[in-house]
């Protein structure tokens, strides 16, 4: 039976309040969304004297260097047929600046070539930008736009390494430091622990929806075990890694996990279908009926209904012959 998990759709940019923002810093906005990378630099290069006390100055300056360097490529896939029926992946280069693809097709007659629209930052001009974000970001703890933004640029990158670190300072300011932050760049935040959490879970959905490398996985098991020990109260970081376990086949291991969750959340209705299917996976089925209706019991709308009340006709019959 498949795991269920809940995808939380999140926008990583969030929306600004034009009066709350500098003239400067929405002329800047719009010159740079016009491609007019003259203007912009002249706005960057006369902010005024106080730039280094301005957060605007080194988001605009650091969005700025993704825009100018970031280059349109093409994506080259070559997959080899192995047998009649099956495919394996012969390459699949990682674009940057350094590196030029060259497929020599004489050399591979059996291969199928795909191409794909993609894109690279040129990284060694962009140094300078990540820099000098990261100098705003210590100057700025609080306002965390500027590290989610540094965050998203070595996801895109799959430098997953610098992210945790990221991450791991985030995580150290947030909980040490006590601070007020200022998410939207126009008014602090009240509830900042609920507010910082709903960002980083919905930080992971959006990330696990695509898994497609074992640095990916890696990456996310470290990412949802800090989240278990930065919340430990919180449901939702067992339930991440439950699934992403139950991703590998390790149902064992998951359904501790949801059981964790569950204990945090009884009244979560995917941490609930969750530990049904993984009962059902493990042939605990009678304990798998018990949490399917749990399940229907909270379940939020029809569709989920009809999906829960499936596997319990299914169950229930199956138990009924096994008496």
């Amino acid at each position: 039976m498949k795991i269920f998990i809940l995808f939380v759709f999140f926008s990583f940019l969030f929306s600004f309040s034009a009066s709350a923002l500098s003239n400067r810093y929405n002329q800047f906005l719009v010159a740079l969304d016009s491609s007019d990378f003259k203007e912009s630099a002249s706005i960057l290069e006369n902010w005024g004297d106080n730039s280094d006390k301005d957060p605007y100055f080194y988001f605009a300056n650091f969005i700025f260097g993704l825009k100018k360097y970031k280059n349109n490529a093409i994506l080259i896939e070559g997959l080899e047929t192995m047998a009649p029926g099956m495919q394996s992946q012969l390459m699949y280069p990682r674009i940057n600046s350094h590196k030029s693809i060259i497929f020599d097709l004489d050399s591979f007659p059996e291969t199928r070539v795909q191409f794909t629209d993609a894109f690279y930052y040129d990284q060694r001009n962009l140094k300078s930008y990540i820099l000098h974000l990261q100098e705003g970001i210590d100057k700025f703890p609080n306002f965390i736009k500027m590290r989610f933004m540094l965050m998203r640029y070595y996801e895109n990158e799959s430098d997953y390494e610098s992210y945790i670190e990221q991450f791991k300072d985030f995580l150290v300011i947030y909980k040490d430091k006590n601070i007020k932050l200022v998410p939207c760049c126009e008014r602090m935040v009240v509830d900042t622990k609920n507010h910082v959490f709903s960002i980083l879970q919905n930080n992971f959905v959006r990330m696990s929806r695509d898994i497609n490398s074992i640095y990916k996985k890696l990456f996310l098991h470290q990412y949802v075990n800090l989240l278990i020990n930065y919340f430990p109260k919180k449901a939702e970081p067992f339930s991440n890694k439950g699934g992403l376990l139950a991703r590998s086949l390790d149902d064992k291991k998951a359904l501790k996990y949801f059981l964790k969750a569950y204990k945090r959340n009884k009244s979560d209705s995917i941490v609930l279908f969750n530990i049904a299917a993984t009962y059902s996976n493990l042939k605990k089925f009678k304990k798998s009926l018990r949490f399917y209706k749990k399940a229907l019991i909270h379940a939020h709308d029809n569709n989920e209904k009809i999906e829960i009340q499936n596997n319990i006709d299914v169950l229930t019959n199956y138990l009924n012959t096994k008496d």
